[in-house]
């Protein structure tokens, strides 16, 4: 990982700058890199860092890293699975992941925490420059678009976080990878589809007599949750694994707008608890996490 005075001193017009280093930005990156491109990934959080996540990788997920040669290494730190435990209007259904020419038939589960920074070093072992603690603050001489309607930009101004200094980095093509909220994103033309739902999500830590994946529907609320075994489930015991769950709410219903993203997220602890046999014994480890808006 590079300094931003690094990248500054050499004065690069990269081929290519990319804001956001989740795993998009910096699968993005890697692949760039890979074939030769001039990439700078942006990204304002030091790594490693937590994100509100559930940490379930599907058998996709899987194929892409694999692809980037990780797949190894999120074996040894994740925890395998092979299917879906999903629960709904008093049915139960048990579906493993299926057959298929190109994907795996298993998923793993490893947290943000660890994933994130593990795919953007592995973008910097072939050549990518990646901030890290560094900003985007700004769309660098930014010019309307002639057909699409999309603004154009030479780059971004950024800032250090730790430092406060602030800086040009420019590129011949920009990447906007930091999420669906993106303010960049939006000045360079991009807007949500407001027929698409939206919703709120919440993560917690907790633990649990089965090391499954499980998916519960609410009956009375458009809402899902998900839980997910962490890596120490591998070894599952008497007393319980580790994992991490995740709940969502969809915006399609009215209440949605009564929805407290203070109180929900401490409300969902408890019920997940309860949902999954989430042992008391682990009360203290259980609290709510950042939320989040997804499309």
């Amino acid at each position: 990982m590079k300094s931003l005075s690094d990248v500054v001193a050499k004065e690069t017009i990269y081929d290519v700058v990319i804001v956001g280093g989740g795993p998009s930005g910096s699968a993005c990156a890697y692949w760039l890199a890979h074939a030769g491109w001039s990439v700078c990934l942006i990204e304002k959080k030091h790594f490693p860092r937590e994100k509100t996540c559930g940490d379930g990788l599907t058998p996709r997920a899987v194929h892409q890293l694999s692809e980037m040669g990780l797949e190894g290494i999120v074996a040894a730190n994740g925890h395998k699975y092979n299917g879906l435990r999903a629960f709904g209007f008093g049915a139960s259904l048990e579906m493993n992941w299926p057959e298929h020419p190109i994907f795996p038939n298993y998923g793993y589960t490893i947290t943000r925490f660890n994933l994130d920074g593990l795919v953007a070093e592995n973008a910097a072992k072939y050549g990518a420059a990646v901030l890290n603690g560094v900003e985007a603050l700004d769309l660098l001489e930014p010019v309307p678009g002639e057909e699409s309607g999309l603004v154009g930009a030479s780059g971004v101004v950024v800032k250090d976080k730790d430092t406060g200094a602030s800086t040009e980095i420019r590129g011949r093509y920009l990447v906007i990878g930091d999420g669906q909220n993106s303010r960049l994103g939006r000045e360079l033309g991009v807007t949500r589809n407001r027929d698409w739902p939206m919703g709120i999500a919440t993560t917690n830590r907790g633990s649990t007599r089965t090391s499954t994946f499980a998916t519960r529907t609410a009956r009375s609320f458009p809402a899902t949750a998900g839980s997910f075994p962490s890596a120490t489930a591998a070894s599952t015991s008497a007393s319980g694994c580790s994992r991490r769950a995740g709940r969502g709410r969809a915006s399609t219903p009215r209440r949605f707008r009564s929805t407290s993203s203070r109180k929900w997220p401490t409300r969902g602890a408890s019920a997940t608890k309860r949902a999954w046999d989430h042992r008391r014994a682990d009360d203290s480890r259980w609290g709510s996490r950042s939320v989040h808006g997804w499309a």
